[in-house]
C-alpha cells in the first residue's frame, strides 16, 4: 500500500563538479538501491565516448527494463555541436511517464542538465513525477545549480555525492512512503 501523498515536494540533486564520475557514481547508487529493496524506476545516463573524436554520444537507461535509448545525433566528423536528439528523449522520457504509474518507492533521473535547465528535454516527466507526490532523485551539474534551485525553489535537497548521504536520503522517503 502507498501512503498517502505528502504534503511537501521530495525531489533532491546531487551536485557535482564537471570531471566527476557521476554516471558511475549514480549507476553503482541505483544497484545499491535496487538490492536493498527499494523499488527503483527511472533514466540512467551513460557517456558512450568511443574515441576522442567521439565528443557527444550518450545513452539513457531504463533502470527497469535494461533498455538503452541513444539520445544523441552524429552530427559529422566536422562538427563541434553536441546534438541531442528530441525524437530519442521523446521516446526515453516514456519510461518517466510510466513511472508515475507504476508509483516506485523513488524515480532517479541523471540529467538535470542544459536542456532541462532551459525548459526542455526531460523537465515536463520530472515536474509529473512530483506532481504525482513522487521522490525524485536527479543530478545537477555546479554549471547549472543556479537553474536548478530557479526550477525547484525553497523545495530543493541539495547532496554531496557521497552515498551514505543519498542513501540517508532515499531511505527516509521510502520510510514516510511506505509509513
Amino acid at each position: 500500500m502507498v501512503a498517502e501523498r505528502p504534503n511537501r515536494i521530495d525531489v533532491a540533486a546531487v551536485v557535482y563538479e564537471t570531471g566527476s564520475r557521476i554516471e558511475e557514481f549514480f549507476a553503482s547508487l541505483a544497484a545499491y538501491l535496487i538490492a536493498s529493496g527499494i523499488k527503483v524506476s527511472g533514466l540512467l545516463q551513460h557517456s558512450m565516448r568511443a574515441n576522442e573524436a567521439d565528443r557527444c554520444s550518450f545513452e539513457m537507461e531504463d533502470l527497469g527494463q535494461g533498455m538503452r535509448y541513444r539520445i544523441s545525433q552524429d552530427m559529422g566528423a566536422g562538427s563541434s555541436a553536441c546534438s541531442i536528439d528530441p525524437t530519442a528523449i521523446a521516446a526515453a522520457s516514456e519510461v518517466l511517464r510510466q513511472a508515475i504509474v507504476d508509483a516506485p518507492d523513488i524515480v532517479l533521473v541523471n540529467k538535470f542538465g542544459a536542456l532541462e535547465a532551459a525548459g526542455e528535454g526531460l523537465r515536463d516527466e520530472m515536474n509529473g513525477i512530483v506532481a504525482a507526490g513522487l521522490p525524485l532523485l536527479t543530478t545537477v551539474n555546479c554549471d547549472q545549480l543556479e537553474a536548478w534551485r530557479t526550477y525547484v525553489g525553497s523545495a530543493n535537497a541539495e547532496l554531496p555525492m557521497n552515498r551514505d548521504a543519498v542513501v540517508a536520503w532515499v531511505q527516509q522517503r521510502v520510510r514516510q512512503r511506505r509509513g
